[in-house]
Parts: structure tokens; C-alpha cells; sequence
């Protein structure tokens, strides 16, 4: 199910192209895009805070995919504070994936 959501006044969508792997996610999704064609991954960057412009997204998606970096502190060593305000708030299932530990 795709992962989308319309524009709200609130919300502005970079309407020229990000710059190729400027945050490495492309690089990353391009080998799910090919082993998963079938699944529709949506990209879209928007510019307001993490957790309502996420909850808004929820409404229309099948899946919600974040990450969690757990940078404050040790409750959040386990789950981050966006990902931890977006269980609460979305309006469909949530992954949280958390990358290695250093």
C-alpha cells in the first residue's frame, strides 16, 4: 500500500529533486525498490515537525516505517522520541527499525 498523503497548508514539499544520495536513503531504498518490486515506497520530504507531519501520513498509509536513533537519554536508548510520539499518534501500523549500535 503506498504511503502518501496530501499536502495540508502546513506542509511544503520540496518541489525540485533532492540532491542524489544526499542522506544515503536512495542508496538504500534502491535495493529494496529491486528485491520488492511490487511494494510501493513513497519519498517525500517535508518541512515541520517529525511527529505531526508523520501522524498526518499514517491516515493514508498501510505502513509506517521510522527509524530510531535514541539520542535522549536512556528510556529513549530503546526507542527514540519521535518514534516513541508516533506510536501514539498514528492512524496505521508502525516499524520501528533501529540501525547497528556502535
Amino acid at each position: 500500500m503506498p504511503c502518501r498523503s496530501p499536502p495540508s497548508p502546513r506542509t511544503r514539499r520540496d518541489t525540485a529533486p533532492a540532491a542524489p544520495n544526499a542522506d544515503g536513503a536512495g542508496s538504500r531504498l534502491a535495493l529494496w525498490r529491486e528485491k520488492y518490486p511490487q511494494v510501493e515506497i513513497v519519498e517525500s520530504r517535508v518541512h515541520r515537525h517529525p511527529v505531526p507531519a508523520l501522524a498526518e501520513a499514517s491516515r493514508t498509509a498501510g505502513l509506517l516505517v521510522v527509524g530510531s536513533r535514541g539520542l535522549t537519554g536512556f528510556t529513549s536508548a530503546v526507542l527514540g522520541s519521535v518514534s516513541h510520539a508516533i506510536l501514539h499518534r498514528a492512524r496505521c501500523p508502525v516499524a520501528v527499525l533501529s540501525g547497528p549500535r556502535s
